[in-house]
């Protein structure tokens, strides 16, 4: 996974918080899913996308809008009302 601590420092989250959340999330992904038997190749790319859901999708719609463009950006509203919640 890469980096993403700086985007999600200017979105305003609570890196420490973050931080723990991604770290159990990961574990428990991994304990549950990824550690089973005969576990279809198929899942690969679904795998990726979860390992990604804090990051790359989150990047690719901040890089839209820089772009002025719009998309789908679903999750992102999503996690940016529960931010604004937090705050």
């Amino acid at each position: 996974m890469s980096d993403y601590t700086k985007m999600w420092s200017e979105l305003g989250l609570d890196l420490k918080s973050h931080d723990a959340l991604l770290s159990v999330l990961g574990g428990a992904y991994t304990d549950i899913f990824l550690s089973q038997k005969n576990r279809p190749e198929g899942m690969k790319y679904f795998d990726f996308v979860m390992s990604e859901v804090h990051g790359l999708r989150i990047k690719e719609i901040m890089d839209a809008k820089a772009q002025g463009r719009s998309g789908n950006s679903n999750s992102f509203c999503w996690q940016e009302r529960l931010q604004t919640q937090q705050v």
